[in-house]
């Protein structure tokens, strides 16, 4: 109810101080200045207003009257200046706002005066009447695009001021879903403009625009050299007459919208846990093939220890001592990367570089020495005692080394 007197209220106050009427949100359904495809129900009715703030000390100011014939076809009238109106036919071909997928068709400006202007006092340099357009609508929930090609109401009037040359009669928008309002930005075959649309609840809603934005100077040649549009304002009250609704209908439709809403957040937390899943699934896989590794350097260290027979063991120590210098100076990095991985907790890493390390050289008794204190960590005592055995055997003069084996016995 407050909404209402608001809307009359500033009809009432433009309608006095109006030099001359005409506006953006004119079009039975809209970005700003470009049709789209929306849903609606027959005998939908819409009362509309806007008003356009120049680069001076003009404004202007329209109304609109657009009803639904049936649940695809939609017709307005506009009141562009003093005596004139001028009328709208917009078709749904398929899809409606809710659809992924949405195509439109229709015809703007059907008048028979060809040089009708919202501006009294200017002269027509382009005449748009009887403006045919068609226009696709493709909508993933986080963006939707529009594009389309029309007739005058949508090319340039003056091609040495054009914008995109190349796309005369073309526009095209995107609608961004912010909360309960959405962010838009056009261009509608003339120039750039970008805005806020807000419903307020179910029938009404208002917009706010910046437009005009690619033109930098104080008259657009593009609309018969008339001052420049820098803001605009306009609000659309949705009813049908016939479909009276209850209070038990509107707390239904409420409900319905809270549902899905619900659902919508069901399947944002749905998505959320596969994601979460899917990377529990692939640490499991990195586990297990830490796993394989530590069960493969276990099986080595079994088949060195029993490699019981001197003779091979000499053969192999005597082999590993003529190794070059390169190669040594690979053994110590490996060395010390494992100190690296084991202070980032990277047990099964650090085992597996330090195993490249005694496979290049595994005579070295600080390798094992290191190797065993690893699994120490792991609370695997009877393979580190394992392998701080074999480095004693290396070196029989490490007495620290002993009584640690000694303890763990």
């Amino acid at each position: 109810m407050i909404f209402k007197s608001f809307f009359y209220v500033i009809f009432f106050v433009m309608m006095g101080g109006g030099l001359v009427l005409g506006a953006v949100y004119n079009l039975p359904t809209h970005l700003i200045n470009i049709p789209t495809v929306e849903s609606y129900e027959k005998w939908d009715m819409e009362f509309g207003i806007s008003s356009g703030f120049f680069n001076s000390e003009h404004y202007e100011f329209d109304t609109k009257f657009n009803i639904a014939l049936t649940n695809r076809l939609m017709v307005g009238l506009n009141w562009v200046n003093i005596s004139n109106f001028v009328g709208h036919v917009h078709y749904n071909f398929f899809g409606d706002e809710d659809s992924f997928y949405g195509l439109s068709g229709g015809v703007t400006n059907i008048t028979s005066n060809d040089t009708l202007s919202s501006w009294n006092d200017r002269n027509v340099t382009q005449n748009t009447q009887v403006s045919p357009y068609i226009v696709f609508a493709i909508r993933p929930k986080i963006v939707h695009f529009y594009v389309g090609y029309g007739g005058n109401r949508f090319r340039y009037a003056e091609k040495s001021f054009a914008l995109m040359e190349g796309l005369d009669g073309f526009f095209f928008g995107t609608r961004i879903p912010l909360y309960r309002a959405f962010i838009e930005a056009e261009f509608d075959g003339k120039d750039f403009n970008t805005g806020l649309t807000y419903p307020v609840n179910d029938r009404t809603t208002i917009y706010i625009a910046l437009t005009e934005i690619g033109n930098s100077g104080s008259r657009n040649p593009q609309y018969s050299n008339t001052p420049v549009r820098s803001f605009s304002f306009g609000a659309v009250h949705r009813f049908n007459f016939l479909k009276i609704e209850s209070p038990e209908k509107e707390t239904l439709k409420t409900l319905i919208r809270d549902t899905n809403k619900v659902k919508e957040d069901v399947e944002d937390l749905k998505q959320l846990y596969e994601n979460e899943l899917e990377k529990l699934q692939l640490e499991r896989d990195s586990l297990s093939e830490e796993v394989r590794r530590l069960k493969s350097s276990v099986q080595e260290d079994i088949r060195y220890i029993d490699k019981d027979v001197s003779e091979i063991k000499n053969e192999h120590r005597d082999m590993y001592l003529s190794i070059n210098q390169d190669i040594s100076e690979e053994v110590l990095r490996y060395y010390y990367l494992s100190f690296e991985l084991y202070s980032q907790k990277e047990h099964y890493k650090a085992i597996a570089i330090l195993q490249k390390a005694i496979a290049l050289n595994p005579y070295l008794p600080q390798l094992y020495v290191r190797l065993g204190s690893i699994y120490f960590d792991l609370k695997l005592k009877d393979v580190a005692a394992t392998q701080w055995s074999k480095a004693l055997e290396l070196d029989p003069k490490n007495l620290k080394l002993k009584r640690l084996i000694e303890r763990l016995k």
